[in-house]
C-alpha cells in the first residue's frame, strides 16, 4: 500500500513538476491528483475538491499534499484538510521533492514527508563557476 499524492498549486505548477518527475522515473505506482488554484476560484469549492480527491485516492496509507508557496491560498486550503484525514502538507514543491516522494511512496507517510522535505532542501544549490570554488 502506497501513499497518495495531491498537488494544489497556482497555474498548474504541481502538475508540471510531477510530469517532469514521471519523465525521469516513469509512471508512478501511486495515486496522483492535481488541483489548480486561480485567484478567481471560490475557496470553498477548491476545499471541497481537495477533500474529494483525498477521499478518492487514500488507500489507507495517507495522502501527501504538495503546495507551491507557504502561506498562500493553496497551502492554506491544504492545511485545513489535515484535520479530516491522514494528510500531511509540504510547501515549496520542487522537482527533487517530487522525485523523492515518488521513489519512497511505499514508506509510511511520515517517512515519505521526511524524505521529500529533505530532497527539496538538498535540491536547492547555488551553482558556481568552477574557479569560484577555489576561493
Amino acid at each position: 500500500m502506497s501513499i497518495g499524492l495531491i498537488t494544489i498549486t497556482h497555474n498548474g505548477i504541481g502538475e508540471q513538476v510531477v510530469d517532469a518527475a514521471c519523465q525521469i522515473l516513469g509512471q508512478p505506482h501511486i495515486n496522483v491528483r492535481h488541483l489548480v488554484f486561480a485567484p478567481t476560484d471560490c475557496i470553498e469549492d477548491v476545499e471541497q475538491s481537495l477533500l474529494g480527491a483525498i477521499k478518492e485516492i487514500d488507500t489507507g496509507a495517507g495522502v501527501l499534499v504538495l503546495s507551491d508557496l507557504f502561506g498562500a491560498t493553496p497551502c492554506n486550503i491544504a492545511h485545513r484538510a489535515m484535520g479530516e484525514h491522514e494528510v500531511r502538507v509540504l510547501s515549496g514543491i520542487n522537482l527533487p521533492m517530487v522525485l523523492r516522494t515518488l521513489n519512497y511512496a511505499y514508506l509510511d507517510l511520515a517517512q515519505v514527508v521526511e524524505r521529500a522535505a529533505e530532497g527539496g532542501r538538498a535540491g536547492v544549490i547555488e551553482c558556481r563557476r568552477s574557479h569560484d570554488h577555489d576561493q
